[in-house]
């Protein structure tokens, strides 16, 4: 893609090819204290089966534990992959998916910075490279902070933060 290339970006609302969740992994008084881990663990379980009905889901899985309860609990209807994160908020650390002009699939990463510093996490900076190039996807690397979760847009060009 050259640098004079346009981006489109669908909407919002329009049907997706996957949908891409992380599975609680991280037993810290940070993240998933002891006494929310499974609770945490079985509200995603319900989620990954009632959207993966209608799209292909993939679920990150940071160790092997963790791998072992999303398999258990997920069951065959998802992908369960064992990856590296910090924060199972993958809408803000992962990658905005775009499409070139071509129609091939781009991964815009963006910097980050744990929520303005908020929470650092180990690897959040690189979980968008894991599911792009899970995704065998273009990535499209931008200089600047954005948590993805910040913006929307309309797949016509108008962009709201």
């Amino acid at each position: 893609m050259t640098e004079k290339s346009m981006m489109i970006f669908p909407p919002e609302w329009a049907l997706q090819d996957a949908l891409w969740t992380a599975w609680p992994s991280h037993n810290d008084d940070d993240r998933w204290p002891a006494p929310y881990m499974e609770q945490a663990r079985s509200e995603i379980a319900q989620m990954v089966r009632h959207v993966a009905a209608g799209q292909t889901v993939y679920v990150l899985a940071y160790g092997e534990e963790a791998v072992l309860s999303a398999r258990e609990k997920i069951g065959d209807v998802a992908e369960v992959i064992s990856a590296k994160f910090g924060d199972i908020w993958l809408r803000d650390t992962g990658p905005i998916f775009s499409f070139s002009e071509d129609g091939e699939l781009i991964a815009n990463r963006f910097k980050t910075n744990g929520w303005g510093g908020k929470y650092i996490y180990e690897f959040d900076d690189i979980v968008g490279d894991t599911i792009a190039k899970h995704a065998s996807s273009e990535i499209t690397r931008h200089g600047f902070v954005l948590e993805g979760g910040s913006i929307e847009h309309d797949g016509n060009g108008l962009l709201m933060t």
